[in-house]
């Protein structure tokens, strides 16, 4: 997980070794990779960190056999992000705020891997 310290007018960000960042600022990419550090403009800038680690999601499956019987099948399904930056594009993995909602990219995984299972 990425650290943040804030400044009055200024931040710096701190990544971590399993975390890609993209920095955006006024819609152009200023810093993207894994461990960065920097420092930005909150009013500017967005960042958005993607894990780049195995990611692990266990599920449930229901189904029913040919002679009528309900079974439950445990799973757990491993993943990793192979391009990070189009992730970042298109799910919502922005770092917000301590007390704001968090981001619901994960979230989102979650629930297409699931689909597709």
């Amino acid at each position: 997980m990425a650290n943040i310290k804030r400044y009055p007018w200024i931040s710096h960000f701190l990544g971590s070794p399993t975390g890609y960042v993209v920095h955006l600022q006024k819609g152009t990419v200023q810093h993207q990779g894994v461990g960065q550090a920097f420092w930005f403009r909150p009013a500017n800038s967005v960042l958005s960190e993607v894990p780049v680690d195995d990611q692990e999601l266990p599920t449930l499956f229901h189904a029913i056999t040919r002679d009528h019987q309900d079974v439950s099948v445990q799973a757990n399904v491993t993943y990793r992000f192979v391009d990070p930056v189009a992730v970042s594009n298109r799910l919502d993995f922005g770092l917000q705020p301590l007390g704001s909602a968090p981001a619901s990219g994960r979230e989102q995984v979650a629930t297409i891997i699931g689909q597709l299972c």
